[in-house]
C-alpha cells in the first residue's frame, strides 16, 4: 500500500521524510518564481525491527552494546531483536541475517531466523558482543526478506572493548569446565587466542557467564610453564557447578602418584568424573599434561590433512580424556570440539 503527500513549496526545499516506512523518493525543488507542487510517493515497509519497544529505523538506526571486556573477559548478555511483520494481510519471508563491516567478528548472531513471519506476528534474533580489541567497534546487521518496499533492512551495531579479563567471575568459588556444543572446528583455530574466543562465545550461548579459555597445549603460548589457564590446587566442576571433574596439582595439572583425590577413579591421571557423555575435543596434550611436540596442528593454525593434532575424549576419566585412543594422531582437517575452563 502506498501513501501520497502533496506539498506546496515557495523556496528551495529538500523533501525527506522518516517514518516507520521508507520513502521511495527524496526531492530537491527550486520553485523559482511560481509555487511548485510536488508529489512524493512513499511505500510502507512491512518489516520493522525493534529492540524492546524501540523501533530501529532501517539504514539510519543503531544499537549500542555499551562497554564490554575483550574476548578474554566476561561479556555482555545476548540482546534480543524482534522482527515484526506489521502487515495486516500478508506474510514476510526472511531469507538471511548477516553481519558485515570492519568488526563483524565481534558481533555474533547466536540465534538467527529464516522463514515466514505471518501477518501481525513476529520472530526474534539474538546477538552478542564479544570484542576482540579495545576501543570503538562497529558492524552492520542486514535482515534480507521479500518485503517489496525494503528487501535489505540494515542497521548498525556498536560497542566498546574495554580491555582484557579483569579477573575471575566467581573469585574464591568453584571453577567450571565444559565441552563446546554449538560447532565443531578444524585445527585452524586462529591459535590459542582464537580458541579462547570460541570458548567465550559458547559459554555465553549456554548461559554459563564467567571468563573461559581453551584447555589447549601450545609449545610457546600455552603450557604448564607459560600462560597456563588452570589454577594450582583447585577443584574443577562440570558446568552445573556440582559434578567434580578434577583437582589440580601445584602446577595446575594432574599427578600420577596416587595422591590425587580421584586417583582410583580411572587409572593414571584420572578424572573424578567424565566431562560429558560424548564428544572429542582438541587438546594437543600428552597424558601427563605436557604439550605434544608434533600434534598441535602447527600451533592451532592449520587445517591440512597432512598435519596432525591430538584430541581428548569427553566420556573418559583416564588418560584418554587428554590424548584419545591410539595417541589421537588426528588429521587437522577433521573437526573436533574444544574443552573450555573457567579462569
Amino acid at each position: 500500500m502506498k501513501n501520497f503527500v502533496t506539498l506546496i513549496l515557495t523556496t528551495l526545499f529538500i523533501v525527506q521524510c522518516t517514518n516507520e516506512g521508507m520513502w521511495d523518493q527524496i526531492a530537491m525543488v527550486n520553485p523559482a518564481a511560481e509555487d511548485t507542487e510536488v508529489t512524493v510517493t512513499a511505500a510502507n515497509t512491512k518489516l520493522n525491527i525493534l529492540q524492546g519497544s524501540d523501533i530501529i529505523v532501517a539504514s539510519t538506526g543503531s544499537y549500542d552494546f555499551g562497554s564490554i571486556g575483550t574476548s578474554l573477559s566476561p561479556s555482555g548478555s545476548p540482546v534480543e531483536f524482534t522482527l515484526s511483520n506489521t502487515s495486516t494481510d500478508s506474510a514476510i519471508n526472511v531469507s538471511s541475517v548477516t553481519v558485515t563491516g570492519a568488526n563483524a567478528a565481534d558481533f555474533k548472531v547466536i540465534q538467527s531466523f529464516t522463514g515466514e513471519i505471518a501477518a501481525q506476528l513476529s520472530a526474534s534474533i539474538r546477538i552478542v558482543f564479544v570484542p576482540q580489541g579495545q576501543g570503538s567497534r562497529s558492524a552492520s546487521i542486514t535482515v534480507t526478506s521479500n518485503d517489496e518496499a525494503l528487501q535489505e533492512y540494515t542497521f548498525t551495531v556498536t560497542g566498546t572493548g574495554n580491555g582484557a579479563c579483569a579477573g575471575p567471575f566467581n573469585p574464591g568459588g568453584v571453577k567450571r569446565m565444559f565441552v563446546t556444543t554449538l560447532d565443531s572446528y578444524t585445527g585452524n583455530l586462529g591459535g590459542v587466542t582464537g580458541a579462547d574466543r570460541i570458548c567465550m562465545l559458547d559459554a555465553i550461548a549456554v548461559g554459563a557467564g564467567g571468563c573461559f579459555k581453551a584447555v589447549l597445549g601450545h609449545a610457546t603460548d600455552r603450557n604448564l610453564n607459560t600462560n597456563w589457564i588452570m589454577q594450582p590446587d583447585k577443584e574443577y566442576f562440570r558446568i552445573d557447578g556440582t559434578t567434580k571433574i578434577l583437582t589440580t596439582n601445584a602446577q595446575g595439572g594432574l599427578t600420577n602418584d596416587g595422591s590425587s583425590p580421584c586417583s582410583g577413579a580411572g587409572g593414571s591421571y584420572a578424572l573424578c568424573n567424565s566431562l560429558s557423555t560424548s564428544g572429542h575435543y582438541w587438546t594437543g596434550l600428552n597424558a601427563n599434561w605436557s604439550v605434544s611436540s608434533s600434534r598441535t596442528c602447527s600451533g592451532w593454525g592449520s587445517d591440512a590433512s597432512s598435519v596432525k593434532g591430538r584430541y581428548g575424549m569427553a566420556n573418559q576419566t583416564n588418560n584418554l580424556a587428554l590424548q584419545g585412543t591410539g595417541g589421537s594422531n588426528e588429521n587437522c582437517n577433521n573437526t573436533r570440539r574444544l574443552l573450555c575452563v573457567e579462569i
